[in-house]
């Protein structure tokens, strides 16, 4: 807990800011015995805008594609083909080819 008097307060603003800032509060005694605390405002997060979920799993995206190569990047869009041609050729079996493109359209 940091304390200083009103004039120290006065006199030395700036540390007393300083130590708010490390120690998220601070107090100023007066002389007749009255003392005040001193807190940190808290600054507008991202948190507040609407976009801050987004913001952040972009973040997260971009940290997490970063330690992944290239060559691993296009394996999984590979993957990811097979996977869906393979779900089109078993909507496919047994139906007509009108059925068939209308499930595609969808």
């Amino acid at each position: 807990m940091f304390v200083m008097t009103y004039s120290q307060a006065r006199q030395n603003l700036s540390s007393l800011l300083d130590s708010v800032k490390e120690n998220g509060m601070a107090y100023i005694t007066r002389a007749d015995g009255s003392k005040f605390k001193i807190v940190l405002a808290e600054t507008p997060a991202v948190t507040q805008s609407p976009f801050a979920e987004l913001a952040q799993y972009s973040s997260t995206v971009n940290s997490k594609l970063k330690t992944i190569s290239m060559k691993e990047i296009v394996e999984m869009m590979h993957e990811s083909w097979d996977e869906r041609s393979d779900k089109i050729n078993s909507d496919a079996a047994g139906i007509t080819a009108r059925k068939f493109f209308a499930l595609l359209k969808k």
